[in-house]
C-alpha cells in the first residue's frame, strides 16, 4: 500500500501529513499526536496504522512545524490545532466520501480534539489526556531545565531532553490556561462513542484524581497497563486493545 504525503493550506500556514491503507473502505483513523511530537507520536501511530490499514484508511500529520535551523519544533496554539484538524477532516470528506470517522488521540491531542468538538464522528479514543489544566504541570516540568525561558507575553523556548528546543507563543498558554477536560468531554461524548484510556503507570500526568471523567455520561473509561507512552512491555497489549475498540461494530 502506497504512503501519499499532503499540504493542505490553511490561512497563510499549510498542515502536511501523510495517508495509507485502505482508500476504498469508506472508513478512516485519524491521529492525533500530543506535544511537541511529530504525527508517529514516538511510533505509537506507526505501530497501530500498519494494524489497521486493512480495514481503514490511516492518517497521520503534524500540528507543529519543525524548524531545521534552529532544531526547534514551534507549536501553534490549541484552538489553531483544532482548525488544522477540521481541515484534515473536511479534505478526507471530499476525497473519499467517507462513511465512518474514528480519531485515537493521544496526550494534549486530546484537548485538541476536544476544543473542535464535531459531529458526525464514529469512535474516538482519548489516550493518556490531562484532566486539569495542563498549564502549572507544564512551567513546573520544563522549568527544571536551566535553558529553559518562559515568556508568556511573547515566545518560551523550551529545552527538550533530547536537546531539541519547542517554541510556544502566548495564545497557546491562554489557551491552556482556560481548558477543562471534563467539560468538553462531556460534550464530546453527547456526539459520538467516546472512550477514555488513563494509562496506569503515567509518569508524566501524576497525582490526578479522574473522578470527573468517570461520572461523563457515556463515556467509557478503562485504566490500561503502561506509562504515558503506552511503551515497552505495555505497548503490545495497548495495540491489541485499540485494534479491538476500533474494529468492533
Amino acid at each position: 500500500m502506497n504512503l501519499t504525503q499532503f499540504s493542505l493550506k490553511l490561512n497563510s500556514k499549510f498542515v502536511k501529513g501523510e495517508y495509507e491503507g485502505n482508500e476504498s473502505s469508506g472508513k478512516v483513523v485519524i491521529f492525533s499526536h500530543g506535544f511537541g511530537v511529530k504525527r508517529d507520536s514516538w511510533g505509537m501511530f506507526t505501530q497501530l496504522g500498519d494494524l489497521l490499514k486493512d480495514k481503514f484508511l490511516v492518517v497521520r500529520f503534524d500540528y507543529s512545524k519543525i524548524d531545521e535551523g534552529q532544531n526547534a519544533t514551534i507549536v501553534p496554539p490549541l484552538s489553531f490545532q483544532a482548525k488544522m484538524l477540521e481541515k484534515v477532516i473536511e479534505h478526507l470528506q471530499e476525497k473519499f466520501n467517507l462513511k465512518e470517522i474514528n480519531i485515537v488521540a493521544h496526550s494534549m491531542g486530546c484537548l485538541v480534539v476536544g476544543i473542535l468538538s464535531f459531529e458526525n464522528v464514529n469512535k474516538i479514543i482519548l489516550l493518556a489526556s490531562p484532566v486539569t489544566s495542563p498549564y502549572k504541570r507544564m512551567k513546573e516540568h520544563f522549568s527544571k531545565r536551566p535553558e529553559t525561558k518562559f515568556n508568556e507575553q511573547g515566545t518560551s523556548k523550551i529545552k527538550r531532553s533530547n536537546g531539541s528546543w519547542t517554541f510556544i507563543g502566548k495564545k497557546f498558554w491562554k489557551d491552556v490556561k482556560g481548558i477543562d477536560p471534563p467539560k468538553l468531554y462531556s460534550t464530546l461524548s453527547e456526539k459520538a462513542e467516546v472512550y477514555f484510556g488513563r494509562a496506569k503507570q503515567d509518569h508524566v500526568i501524576t497525582n490526578e484524581t479522574y473522578d470527573a471523567i468517570k461520572n461523563i455520561k457515556d463515556l467509557k473509561y478503562e485504566e490500561l497497563d503502561g506509562d504515558h507512552n503506552f511503551a515497552d512491555e505495555a505497548r503490545q497489549g495497548w495495540l491489541e486493545r485499540m485494534v479491538s475498540i476500533l474494529s468492533d461494530n
